[in-house]
């Protein structure tokens, strides 16, 4: 191995452009032992120049080394032999021994090259290159990287090796790279695309799975339609857009048009759940609220003296109140809460939008019936809208108008049997994910994670980066 510049701290290190790629080594140089005459040297090129220092208290042992020899060839203009200058003292961390964490002090020459003019601290040739750490200690690493799929094993690794949080991650963070440089796409017919929240203020990663084996294809940040182009334009250059044969989705329309137009044998599938999570945002919460502003007034034009009537209305705005989850929910979900029959019973006779929003978001459910033909579909929004406008209430003709236009999605949704359960699912272990790491600041990391969360296949990376 090449010895290359000293990196100051573990902190330059992990935020280092070239930390990114994973190290290979040759299976000597992971373990760096060399057998001279009858013992084994586990540090090849230094020797052991003093006792080692047990700390009982702080349980290290601490190592202190010395060249005996070392390359003095210039790896970067290979011409000249290299002038030793000075010799300085280094920190490194082996593989502990034991309970005890191995620290060594190695004393290090400083070298400078007449040709090139170049001025560096060599590095002892069981070194890793871009972290203070042994060969030895970076493929224990991976092999305990190789064990878990959870970020908290991380912080294990980092306790049990004694090695710091980021060193760890980054080399994890280079071995998913290897990992999952090139998913295959040839097997891809239906896909599925969502986004999940990743920070404060809206900000959002656009993920796209496979809807059949649940691999995650692509994540990004952002969620606007040119943050998803590169997808299917590395499916146009791979000469697979035309596989694609569905896309289930919510209801962007950025999401819609671009599918559209690069995907002309796929079926755009709105999702039920995303529907009704619209039509409870825009007509349900708005109808729930409008009464009970009309309540308050006509509580603010009562007499005072009229304290009976007071008592009904005040009552009729608490239960309006606490019945935001009544309006949200199916008939079937209702007549099984049998505590809430009476409340609701009560609730609905005082309040007809309510009754008439309860009816039209069990409209919306009876649409994405599998058994339904296309054609019965069609007909039954035709009614659905038509019934919208009978009724006189504002938020639901224009949700009806916005549901005509989703026509077509939503007969391939009932005729498909596509939906975003199973992405609802991922997005929910992608969620714990961020829960558990308490954050992450590099989102190129967690969407790495990601992948890692729904892969299948569990490869060994120590042996990827065994040559």
């Amino acid at each position: 191995m090449k010895p290359k510049d000293i990196v100051t701290n573990s902190y330059t290190a992990a935020n280092n452009p070239e930390t990114e790629n994973l190290v290979q080594a040759t299976p000597e140089e992971l373990l760096h032992i060399r057998r001279k005459e009858t013992v084994f040297e586990l540090y090849p090129g230094c020797v052991v120049t003093e006792d080692p220092i047990l700390n009982a208290e702080n349980m290290r042992l601490i190592v202190k080394l010395a060249y005996t020899e070392f390359d003095k060839e210039c790896h970067d203009c290979e011409q000249h032999r290299l002038q030793l200058r000075e010799w300085g003292e280094r920190t490194i961390k082996d593989v502990p021994l034991g309970a005890f964490k191995v620290i060594l002090k190695i004393k290090i020459p400083k070298v400078y090259c007449p040709w090139c003019g170049k001025t560096k601290w060599l590095n002892p040739p069981f070194k890793h290159p871009h972290h203070r750490i042994t060969m030895r200690l970076y493929g224990q690493i991976l092999n305990l990287l190789d064990l878990g799929v959870s970020h908290i094993d991380l912080k294990k690794i980092g306790q049990i090796l004694g090695v710091e949080a980021d060193i760890v991650r980054d080399i994890d963070k280079a071995r998913l790279k290897l990992l999952f440089n090139g998913i295959p796409l040839e097997n891809v017919k239906y896909i599925a695309i969502d986004e999940i929240s990743v920070r404060k203020h809206h900000d959002y990663i656009t993920v796209i799975i496979d809807a059949q084996t649940r691999r995650l294809l692509f994540a990004a940040h952002g969620r606007k339609k040119d943050d998803l182009k590169p997808f299917f334009e590395k499916l146009k250059q791979l000469g697979l857009i035309g596989n694609i044969l569905g896309a289930v989705m919510d209801g962007n329309c950025g999401y819609q048009n671009l599918v559209k137009e690069l995907c002309p044998n796929a079926k755009i599938v709105l999702d039920l759940f995303h529907c009704i999570q619209l039509y409870n945002r825009e007509v349900a919460l708005a109808v729930r609220l409008a009464q009970i502003k009309k309540l308050r007034q006509d509580l603010d034009n009562l007499d005072d003296n009229d304290k009976e009537g007071k008592e009904r209305l005040l009552k009729q705005i608490s239960d309006l109140k606490q019945s935001k989850w009544l309006s949200y929910v199916g008939r079937t979900r209702l007549e099984a809460a049998k505590e809430s029959n009476v409340n609701l019973k009560e609730l609905i006779m005082n309040n007809l939008p309510l009754l008439q929003e309860e009816i039209f978001s069990d409209g919306i459910r009876e649409l994405w019936k599998h058994e339904k033909s296309p054609e019965m579909v069609r007909i039954a929004i035709e009614n659905y809208c038509t019934q919208a406008k009978e009724s006189g209430i504002e938020q639901i003709i224009k949700f009806s108008e916005k549901l005509k236009s989703w026509t077509e999605y939503i007969i391939h949704a009932a005729t498909t049997s596509l939906n975003t359960s199973i992405l609802e699912g991922c997005n929910n272990k992608f969620k714990v994910i961020k829960r558990v790491a308490y954050g992450f600041r590099d989102l190129e990391y967690y969407i790495l994670k990601l992948h890692q969360a729904l892969s299948v296949v569990r490869e060994s990376t120590l042996k990827a980066c065994t040559l």
